[in-house]
């Protein structure tokens, strides 16, 4: 039996800044915190709780999208002590009623992310890997591909120096809304 709990109530968004509450999925599994804002489309945002990128980009997105951010460990960090991680967000998203979602995930949380969308794609629609050009070797990568067999649209792309700028662009692709010259 899953269920989602609350404590802090529903605050009500701004439209400059929108308005994070946190609760908690209780899958039977495990228990996971988690952070909310907006409406929408669903994001769930697979990231690192250190990630720089997230103070410019989450507002951006909750702005546009119901964003979802569960509180994670590394995954790199003692992986015997853990559900897999499959089986994990499987039951997060069960937990929230999620059957259709946006994951974007860090450079951490890229491969396990990915493994996900290619276990179960009928669930992940898109799958966003964004990278930080503060600490990745490839600072101006960007693709946007489809994965084989799924129909899951996989996108990179990278947050630069400019943050504020790099945000907007993210979620104009989570949009749909890039255009490319040419």
């Amino acid at each position: 039996m899953s269920s989602s709990t609350d404590p802090a109530g529903t605050a009500p968004l701004s439209a400059a800044r929108p308005a994070f509450t946190r609760a908690t999925v209780c899958s039977g599994l495990a228990d996971t915190d988690y952070q909310r804002a907006g409406r929408g489309d669903t994001i769930v945002a697979l990231v690192a709780r250190d990630w720089r990128g997230a103070d410019a980009l989450f507002p951006a997105l909750a702005r546009d999208f119901r964003l979802i951010i569960p509180e994670l460990d590394d995954p790199n960090a003692d992986a015997g002590k853990r559900l897999p991680f499959g089986v994990w967000l499987s039951a997060f998203l069960d937990g929230l009623g999620l059957s259709h979602v946006t994951l974007l995930a860090d450079e951490r949380f890229g491969g396990p992310a990915l493994g996900s969308a290619m276990i179960d794609p009928l669930r992940v629609a898109r799958l966003v890997v964004v990278l930080d050009a503060a600490v990745s070797a490839d600072a101006d990568v960007s693709a946007d591909a489809t994965l084989c067999c799924s129909g899951t649209r996989l996108l990179v792309t990278s947050l630069g120096t400019d943050r504020d700028g790099a945000a907007s662009e993210v979620a104009r692709v989570l949009l749909g809304r890039r255009h490319d010259p040419g």
